[in-house]
């Protein structure tokens, strides 16, 4: 009877960490794709002034008597990251669903790192751009 015990009392308390593990795996799975959701909404709204900067370098450009590759190299900073964000966009699926929990979670972690990569070159090319227009 105690061994009936231990061997009950054993399996539950597999079967309970089983179920948290699986509970972090898929709080982790919600964690990311929460916070690639949110950066990327933070993102599109930066996306009217990429193109507002690019328009004004643009005009620099043509009103420009001296070097222009400074402001060139802004331009293509821009179209670089506007790129990156619809290339981000078309990859990305919030439904997605792996063979398993963990392939679901690299999955999402791995968007999440690509929309903060976008994030940088936004960062980059909106004070590289401001910078030239001060």
């Amino acid at each position: 009877m105690k061994n009936f015990l231990s061997i009950l009392l054993f399996s539950l308390t597999v079967s309970c960490s089983n179920t948290s593990s699986d509970d972090r795996v898929l709080n982790k799975i919600e964690i990311a794709k929460s916070e690639a959701v949110d950066i990327h909404d933070e993102l599109m709204l930066q996306m009217g002034d990429l193109k507002s900067l690019k328009k004004e370098l643009s005009q620099l450009l043509v009103i420009s008597k001296g070097s222009t590759e400074k402001v060139e190299v802004s331009i293509v900073k821009i179209s670089d990251a506007d790129k990156a964000m619809w290339d981000w966009m078309h990859n990305f699926n919030i439904a997605y669903q792996g063979k398993n929990d963990s392939l679901t979670l690299v999955y999402f972690e791995s968007k999440l790192k690509g929309i903060q990569e976008v994030s940088l070159l936004f960062d980059s090319a909106i004070n590289k751009s401001a910078e030239l227009l001060e």
